[in-house]
């Protein structure tokens, strides 16, 4: 269960948790971007796989549904049980108003990037649009070398990617909301044992139904 208190800079999640993820044996980390309003395909991706990650990550562009998620949980029990330990997000460029929003502990700070270590790992967090990743990803890798980062995490293309360069893994998770360049919408699940290079990664697609429930079933592209 999350603390939802931020106490580590652009991390929801107590001290202590954040901690605990970073000497955990092995972690499982959900990772979304890319909402754009959508808060009930949000609140359903974490509905059904926030009891079972260790860490929720948000490559931005849609923190007004992710705070007003977090908001919500301060008073339903049910829904703060299901939010992971620790939350890293960061600001995307469609974020504009995320400063004049406040979650119930007080305002919030937000950046364009975070670090954070997760099992041994130094995740790198980011939105993307500031290091050009639409067209190529070498200021990306170049930003996340200063973070000696294992695994950088972005969003902003709005299509799912997995990149392995020079040992350092670039997962984007696509867009949960508005595809691009697939007609599938989608989030990523990234799997690892702590201290070694086996990464897991599986990108999930997002169906909803008739009765406007979203089902998740796990593709390839």
């Amino acid at each position: 269960m999350n603390s939802l208190l931020q106490e580590n800079g652009c991390l929801l999640g107590s001290i202590e948790s954040v901690e605990s993820l970073a000497k955990k044996q092995s972690a499982r980390l959900l990772v979304i971007s890319d909402s754009h309003g959508n808060k009930d395909v949000l609140l359903d991706i974490i509905d059904g796989f926030g009891l079972v990650s260790d860490a929720l990550v948000f490559c931005g562009d849609g923190l007004r549904e992710l705070i007003s998620i977090v908001n919500d949980a301060y008073h339903d029990v049910k829904l703060m049980a299901k939010i992971p330990p620790v939350i890293a997000f960061v600001r995307g460029n469609c974020d504009r108003e995320i400063y004049e929003t406040a979650v119930s502990s007080g305002p919030l700070n937000c950046s364009y990037s975070v670090g954070f270590v997760a099992a041994g790992r130094q995740i790198f967090v980011t939105h993307g649009h500031r290091f050009s990743v639409s067209s190529n990803p070498d200021l990306l890798l170049h930003e996340a070398q200063n973070y000696n980062a294992d695994i950088v995490l972005y969003g902003h293309t709005h299509f799912p990617r997995i990149e392995e360069v020079g040992g350092t893994m670039l997962v984007n998770p696509g867009s949960c909301s508005r595809p691009r360049g697939t007609d599938i919408p989608s989030f990523s699940i990234i799997e690892y044992p702590g201290q070694t290079e086996r990464y897991e990664v599986q990108h999930y697609g997002i169906e909803c139904s008739a009765f406007g429930k979203n089902s998740f079933y796990p593709f390839n592209f």
